[in-house]
Order: C-alpha cells, then structure tokens, then sequence
C-alpha cells in the first residue's frame, strides 16, 4: 500500500509453519480430517465474524475463498466457506456459535476474535471435540486453540504510539488506552505493554494514564471516554487497542475533540475509515486481513492433511498504517 508504513512480520511465517507440522506438541492437537470433497461430503470450514458488518472479517473470507478455490482445483475437491455473523454483536453470541457448530463436526472453525476471555471455554469445547479452531486478529491462548492468525499484538501496541506521536507532536501531557479487561486478554494486555514500552522510550515526560477497561462495550467505552477527557485536561492522546473499540455508535460518537486530543485506533472497519477520513481518528494502524484469511485456510489445509498439527508460534500476519488520505 503505497505511503502506508507497513510492518512485515511474514519472514518466519514459512519456518514456524514447516516447524508446526514436523513438531506437535501435546496441547491442542486434533486428529486427520479426512471428508472426501464430495458434493455429497465438501470441506467445510466456518468463519466466526464479529457482527454483520465485520469489514476485517469480510475481506479475510473473501480471500479464504480464494485459498479454497485453489485448493479446490488442485486437489479436484470441493470446499464449503460458511461465514457466520452473531447476533447480537458480542462475545457472547460469538461463544455460542461456536458451541452451536460442535455437533455438525465442520472441518474447521475460523473466530474473528472479540474478547477473548468470553470465547475461551467455547474454543476448548471445540478443540476437545477434534475440531481445529483457527483464532484470527487477535489471540485467546488460554483457548487451547490450533493456531492464530493475526498481526504481533506486541508490534500493533508500539505502533498505536508511534504513530500517536508522530501525529500528535508531543512530549508532554497525558496519554488514555482503552482496552478490554484488566485480566484474561492476553492479546489485548499485550497490546498495551507495546503501547507503554514505546513512549516510555520516546517520550518519557508524557504520563500513561492506567487502561480504560471495558469489556468490548460501546456504551462502557463510551461512558470511560466521557469520563476520562472531562476529567483530564491535560490528556493529550487516545489509544484504540481493537476493533471493538469503535463498533458501537456510542464509543464513534464520545470520541474527543481531535483539536485537542489525538486519537488513534487499531482498526480497518468502514466507520473507522470514515472517521479517520472525517478527522476524528488521525491514524489507523490496520491488520492484513486478505493475508490472515489465505494463512488461515493454509493452516487448515495443513491440519486437515497432517497426523501431529500444534503450532509452535503465532503466524504473524503484520500490518499497515493508514493515513487520512488513504482511508
């Protein structure tokens, strides 16, 4: 993406998976699947988005398609692509879908993951019952899940702050993160932990205020954002750690004056372009979703193929920054 900074974490991508499939490890592993690709009996794989308008998870499906396609016609296959989008839009009608699938026995399950402490024990059922459980844009490791495909969270915190700072222009002042929960994500914390390691090395004067937490609820984002700016004159930046950050129009609505307060948001939806477009969001640092739904198939495929299939790391499916006049 042309004037998009990008950040590739694809280089060991190859290693980990050929590593993954001559290594397994105990926790997670699954049994061959072996349904014929039939008409009668197609390789059906599931993807769990957010909601309805899960713009990330639409563009990761479309190229997961693509992925079963090909593979497909090299093996003289046919592939079933299910996507399912709960209702209402929250972790815990994400948990029950995927507990609903556990008796069709599908080939794999794809989660587009919202919270991850809410989705752990769902995905562990799953996992239990043999089925491989792909986790994409963030991770839940407390799952027991067969892989994740997602950018480093890590990487995604330190980034949120360089760009912070390289919007903002500066040193001094305060600086809110608005996160999920204070324990149990790991994907988000370590967000954070990116986040903090990053202006503490570039700008040591600004004060990290501690994690607004709010457990991927627009009006509780919106609630702690209202709250924070009105009682922090001083506050100087707002870091979005996901995608749920801004899904409610609760939370899109209580963003601050970005006059006073830059905001910046890990984030590829439609509303947050169209608030990066409008101002109200001055960087987007966007995971590679056409990348982590290709990953995610091929690990299916792997898994689907191989006797041992536990992955012994992430694939890191990197990201981009995008700017106002790319949004």
């Amino acid at each position: 993406m042309e004037n998009a900074r990008p950040y590739n974490g694809l280089m060991r991508r190859s290693a980990f998976l050929a590593l993954a499939l001559l290594v397994g490890l105990s926790s997670g592993c699954t049994k061959p699947r072996f349904r014929s690709g039939t008409p009668q009996d197609p390789i059906r794989y599931v993807f769990i988005s957010r909601s309805d308008q899960d713009m990330p998870a639409l563009l990761a499906i479309r190229a997961a398609e693509t992925m079963a396609g090909e593979a497909a016609t090299g093996a003289n296959k046919m592939y079933r692509i299910e996507r399912i989008a709960p209702v209402p839009a929250t972790p815990e009608a994400q948990a029950a879908e995927v507990e609903k699938l556990i008796p069709s026995d599908p080939d794999g399950i794809v989660v587009m993951v919202n919270a991850s402490p809410k989705l752990d024990a769902a995905i562990k059922k799953a996992v239990d019952k043999d089925i491989p459980v792909i986790c994409m844009g963030a991770d839940a490791p407390k799952s027991n899940r067969t892989a994740v495909c997602a950018p480093s969270d890590l990487a995604i915190g330190e980034e949120l702050a360089r760009q912070f700072l390289d919007a903002a222009k500066v040193r001094y002042g305060k600086v809110a993160i608005l996160s999920t929960t204070p324990t149990g994500d790991d994907s988000m914390q370590a967000r954070v932990r990116g986040a903090d390691r990053h202006l503490r090395s570039s700008a040591p004067d600004l004060i990290l205020l501690k994690p607004l937490y709010c457990e991927a609820d627009s009006k509780k984002a919106a609630a702690l954002i209202r709250k924070t700016v009105a009682e922090t004159p001083d506050l100087k930046g707002l870091l979005l750690l996901g995608e749920w950050a801004l899904a409610g129009k609760e939370a899109r609505e209580a963003l601050p004056d970005p006059k006073k307060v830059t905001t910046v948001a890990a984030d590829i939806s439609t509303d947050a372009r169209e608030l990066l477009r409008t101002g109200k969001l001055s960087r987007l640092v966007a995971p590679r979703c056409v990348e982590m739904g290709r990953e995610a198939v091929k690990a299916l495929e792997a898994l689907r193929q191989e006797t041992k299939f536990e992955f012994g790391a992430p694939i890191d499916t990197g990201y981009d920054v995008i700017y106002k006049d790319f949004a």
